[in-house]
């Protein structure tokens, strides 16, 4: 759900908060990132406000294949890196995070596309445990906020 992920990236986003230079900019980057792999699915966020991008990216591929892979996290941030180095960082941390959190769904992610293996952990998405883990997340979020 969008609220997980956006939950993880502040978290993560506050970890690095005091070892970076531009903290706005990283951290937008990083939530921004973080939704950017559900532009492939109908029914998510990004894709509600990108919809022709959404239906075209739709048509050629499937949800949780390509743009949830760990493939396209690399070679986007490799892209991105060449062009504008200072925002490489938390582009892939953002992508790489939404990967990551989905692995643990029961539909999972195909990681290391065009391979077949799928990375598939055992929660349902919107279920009450990923709910826990939004709260956990905040939690920590404002704890390190509040405390460094």
């Amino acid at each position: 759900m969008l609220r997980t992920h956006l939950a993880m990236s502040l978290f993560i986003a506050a970890l690095f908060w005091h070892s970076i230079s531009d903290k706005i900019l990283f951290s937008v980057l990083l939530i921004f990132a973080t939704i950017i792999p559900d532009i492939d699915s109908a029914n998510s966020y990004i894709s509600s406000k990108s919809k022709p991008i959404s239906k075209i990216l739709g048509f050629f591929t499937r949800h949780r294949g390509f743009f949830h892979s760990m493939t396209f996290a690399f070679v986007l941030s490799l892209i991105i890196a060449i062009f504008a180095p200072i925002i490489a960082l938390p582009i892939f941390l953002g992508y790489s995070l939404h990967i990551f959190a989905d692995s643990f769904t029961k539909e999972g992610v195909q990681t290391l596309w065009p391979l077949s293996y799928r990375t598939e952990g055992k929660f349902r998405t919107g279920s009450w445990f990923e709910y826990i883990l939004i709260g956990i997340f905040l939690l920590l979020t404002a704890s390190i906020i509040l405390y460094g």
